[in-house]
């Protein structure tokens, strides 16, 4: 499947589990940045929220690694594509997805943060003020019990 922003492969482990593989499109954002990120905001959501996000089995953001590009293979989320469902739901059962999906919202909404910017593991930090390749002074806020560093007015939580 192929999307604007990254290609995702759905795989078949050995012992029969699936799993989704994706790799960004080079118009996807800034190398590294772009996987970097997403893995940094699917593990926060997991972590912070009772949202159900697949778990990121393993990534690399360094496309000199052996898969020759940047990558994540995550948990194959449960369910099937709403596209399928949607022509033979009731108007209530739509309802109902709606009502659900706005309470989902509603618990990202409630988080709050300093500033604006992207969120990061503290495996993609590479170094004291560095995030990313974006050399500068951190700035230390408390948030979550974990740090969050500011940026030339950008937030690179870390956590």
């Amino acid at each position: 499947m192929k999307g604007g922003f990254s290609k995702a492969l759905l795989m078949q482990k050995a012992v029969g589990a699936q799993v989704i593989a994706k790799i960004p499109c080079r118009i996807a954002g800034p190398p590294s940045l772009t996987t970097a990120g997403e893995v940094g905001v699917l593990e926060y959501v997991r972590t912070h929220t009772g949202i159900h996000v697949p778990r990121v089995i393993a990534w690399s953001s360094d496309s000199s690694n052996a898969v020759g590009a940047e990558y994540i293979i995550m948990e194959k989320a449960a369910g099937v594509p709403l596209f399928q469902e949607w022509g033979s739901m009731t108007e209530f059962e739509k309802l109902q997805l709606i009502k659900n999906l706005t309470r989902l919202e509603a618990q990202l909404a409630k988080i709050k943060f300093p500033a604006y910017g992207e969120l990061y593991t503290r495996k993609s930090m590479k170094g004291p003020g560095r995030s990313m390749g974006i050399q500068s002074q951190p700035l230390e806020y408390p948030l979550h019990s974990t740090n969050c560093s500011g940026y030339h007015n950008r937030v690179h939580k870390v956590f």
